[in-house]
């Protein structure tokens, strides 16, 4: 299993891969904004395939690139957190099903 980092600039986040290299199956965590496009091309120049989304939370800054990854890989599920019992404010749930 390897594990790799991608920065994202535009929100000041990182996105983070699980790599199963002798499958070829990828889990992205907290895919935000502006990482589909790098996150399509880095699975396509290694022969990897998106299997699994992981959320940490629900802020833009996180989920920003789902609903573009989705369309890419529409059968890929989306695992969120409980809705938490703080203030926090979550996304609505359509940003990244769609």
């Amino acid at each position: 299993m390897k594990i790799s980092r991608i920065y994202i600039p535009s929100v000041y986040v990182n996105c983070y891969l699980l790599i199963d290299e002798p499958s070829g199956a990828l889990a992205a965590i907290d895919p935000g904004d502006d990482i589909s496009k790098d996150l399509l091309r880095f699975c396509t120049d290694n022969g990897w395939e998106l299997r699994a989304i992981f959320l940490t939370h629900g802020h833009y800054d996180h989920v920003g690139g789902v609903s573009a990854l989705r369309r890419a890989f529409p059968n890929v599920p989306v695992s969120t957190p409980p809705t938490p019992t703080t203030k926090t404010r979550l996304c609505p749930p359509p940003l990244w099903v769609r």
